[in-house]
């Protein structure tokens, strides 16, 4: 009965999509790139939504995605006298572009500046307590310091017209032997803009509580076994009563679980997706209908219900098939939608996938890690309900807070004056289904990387097109680099920014150190340069 529920609500939507697209004929099939616009979220029947103000949108006119765009920002607090490096905090903004969502835009404004204020006040208390930390180790209380560090990054789950879903990664690190982590949630209405609570998207939500319960109990003891608490029974059944983080995803309505709620710090955070199929029945029909275009992330092993204009199916399922290979000690993974399944290809593990409209085509990007840092990103076409896969790029992986839909983030690892993570911007070509990138330059992830190097011999650059002399004893942080010859730098001080340009070896048997005006590179630094291991 569930099953032919959902099956209904999805053959609705695909007709509101397949109709709203039909009446937009001088879009379809005549630009350049293939693409069309995605339709107005409204009445499933399939008649465009009056909008009252001059500039609403025409009868059948359609309506794109919300675009999200997250910016990376950073705090470092350091002791009276600058010698000491306090703390390190790492935050992202959020900004809502996009006609008709206006009051998105100003309902995830104002959760931001709220949110801002908390990240401020706990700069404030991290950046004492790591000013008192370092005060003991002076005393000789503590063998060494090591900087503080906060983090609260957002992780975009789905973006589309009926729903924005955040998760918000939050960790730090006040001495000790390891850290700590958890997770804080956010959706909001994208129509409307308002934040949503369980309440909203959930139907008796007493009968809700007792099947989800007794489906978490089930499949987290499938998933983890004895690795959990003796109580974990227990603390499902109560989470009720708090502030649970939960996002809306492909598959359904996801629940996370931080470090030390279920089990121990080993076994990491938990998630478990309560899937479509056996809870269609309780949840808002306004949120489980996809919305139009955007993306969303997709979960393993669970079947997927898709809307996909272009497949001759009347309903597509999709499943990231995952499964952990004892005897090779890798994760075995393949993608199934319909009839259609991809070869099993083995793994170190299975990092991200999402699913990304655009217009009436629909792609899959995911990646793996094959071993330490050995990263592949892979794209798959499955407009029309066939897997197929168009691009490849090894090296690189996405970077979670800085997916935007059809463009995205990717990260490779480089070593060009110290180890660091570099970003390129991608976006999907419609026609082929490839990455491509206009980057000439790789952008230095900042996470973990120190504040800036410390020369200590003259060094020639090149800031603003000219050759100019940078002189010993300036402190300068690396931005960029082309990874081919030039180096990008702030100078910390002055605020200056300008290039290094760099030959890699000798020229004789050394092929790997970096040389700068004919000088290696660790000659014109005071420290040791941030290389891995």
């Amino acid at each position: 009965m569930r099953r032919q529920r959902l099956t209904a609500i999805l053959l609705a939507a695909t007709m509101f999509i397949m109709t709203g697209c039909s009446s937009a004929t001088s879009g379809v099939g005549k630009t350049e790139d293939q693409s069309v616009s995605a339709p107005v979220a409204g009445d499933v029947s399939g008649e465009a939504v009056e909008d009252e103000s001059e500039e609403g949108l025409e009868q059948g006119e359609l309506m794109a995605a919300p675009e999200l765009t997250f910016t990376a920002e950073t705090i470092d607090r350091y002791s009276d006298d600058g010698e000491v490096w306090l703390l390190h905090v790492e935050y992202d903004e959020v900004t809502v572009f996009g006609e008709g969502y206006e009051a998105l835009a100003e309902g995830v404004g104002a959760w931001n500046e709220a949110r801002l204020d908390d990240i401020l006040a706990d700069t404030e208390y991290y950046a004492e307590e790591a000013a008192s930390y370092v005060e003991m180790s002076v005393e000789g209380n503590y063998r060494d310091y090591n900087y503080f560090d906060y983090t609260r990054t957002l992780q975009p789950k789905r973006v589309d017209s009926k729903v924005v879903s955040l998760l918000e990664y939050m960790a730090d690190y006040a001495g000790g032997a390891h850290g700590n982590y958890g997770y804080k949630s956010v959706t909001f209405d994208a129509q409307t803009g308002a934040q949503l609570t369980l309440q909203d998207i959930v139907k008796d939500m007493g009968s809700f509580r007792k099947e989800a319960t007794a489906y978490m109990i089930d499949k987290v003891y499938e998933d983890y076994g004895e690795g959990l608490f003796p109580d974990y029974a227990d603390t499902l059944e109560e989470m009720w009563q708090y502030d649970q983080a939960w996002y809306l995803d492909a598959a359904g309505l996801t629940f996370v679980f931080e470090p030390y709620y279920l089990g121990p710090y080993a076994m990491g955070s938990v998630e478990v997706t309560l899937p479509l199929n056996d809870f269609v029945q309780y949840l808002e029909e306004d949120y489980v209908i996809p919305g139009a275009g955007g993306y969303v992330q997709l979960p393993l092993n669970e079947d997927i219900p898709l809307i996909l204009p272009l497949s001759s199916h009347m309903e597509n399922i999709l499943q990231i098939k995952s499964s952990y290979n004892d005897h090779f000690g890798m994760a075995e993974v393949s993608v199934k939608l319909n009839d259609s399944e991809t070869e099993m290809e083995m793994f170190g593990w299975l990092m991200n996938a999402y699913l990304v409209n655009t217009g009436m085509y629909s792609y899959i990007i995911m990646d793996a890690d094959y071993a330490s840092d050995d990263y592949v990103t892979i794209v798959y076409d499955v407009s029309t309900g066939v897997v197929r896969e168009t691009d490849r790029l090894g090296g690189v992986c996405i970077v979670t807070e800085r997916m935007y839909g059809d463009r995205m983030e990717l990260s490779t690892r480089l070593d060009v004056l110290g180890t660091y993570r570099g970003v390129k911007t991608y976006t999907i070509d419609t026609k082929s289904g490839k990455l491509q990138t206009e980057d000439e330059f790789y952008q230095i992830d900042r996470t973990g990387v120190s504040p800036g190097m410390l020369t200590r011999l003259d060094m020639s650059v090149f800031i603003n097109g000219e050759q100019t002399n940078l002189p010993e004893g300036s402190r300068i942080s690396v931005t960029g680099t082309d990874d081919e010859g030039i180096a990008l730098f702030l100078n910390v001080d002055t605020g200056e920014e300008g290039e290094i340009h760099y030959v890699r070896g000798d020229g004789a048997e050394d092929d790997w150190t970096i040389h700068i005006n004919g000088i290696p590179e660790q000659d014109y630094f005071e420290e040791y340069l941030p290389y891995a291991g």
